[in-house]
């Protein structure tokens, strides 16, 4: 194989159509029969529909472009949490004999933060990121900060005293 030949992988009828097909497939079709939706015993229909969602779907450019440069983030993340957990097995932490469980407020910082992360990567594979990026630079863009930031701390603390409520009652 020369060096100017792309691999199996690199051909773009493998990655931006093959790829795509099969993930959006995969998904739809396990949801379909975790959740038996459509039919209980009757396998065929959740095939059919998960391979009409997913040529639909490579019927999309924009959709499939996006999760295209979604994809391999995701990858990432997956791959950094696994080697978290990995190193938290190889290392014997655990609670009591038990298997390892982060704290309770861990567990949401670390929800927070992959949220945020899901939410930036996802700006940035629709290509939305360089247009709130681009906001900064209008001469309205601090007192819009400020006003997000009052309206965002305004709902923690009203979801802070409805879950307080909720715990009383």
């Amino acid at each position: 194989m020369s060096a100017g030949t792309l691999s199996l992988f690199e051909q773009p009828l493998f990655a931006n159509i093959i790829l795509p097909f099969l993930l959006i497939f995969v998904i739809v079709y396990a949801v379909l029969e975790k959740t038996k939706i459509l039919s209980k015993e009757n396998k065929a229909i959740n095939v059919i529909v998960a391979l009409v969602i997913g040529i639909v779907f490579i019927g999309v450019p924009a959709a499939a472009g996006v999760t295209i440069k979604f994809l391999p983030i995701v990858a990432v993340i997956v791959v950094l949490i696994f080697g978290l957990m990995l190193m938290f097995g190889i290392a014997g932490i655990s609670k009591g004999g038990e298997s390892f469980e982060f704290h309770t407020g861990l567990k949401i910082t670390l929800g927070i933060l992959v949220g945020i992360a899901f939410v930036i990567t996802i700006l940035w594979a629709t290509g939305t990121l360089q247009y709130i990026i681009a906001v900064k630079e209008q001469w309205w863009a601090s007192q819009l900060w400020q006003t997000l930031i009052f309206i965002g701390l305004l709902v923690g603390v009203i979801i802070v005293l409805l879950i307080k409520e909720k715990n009383k009652s």
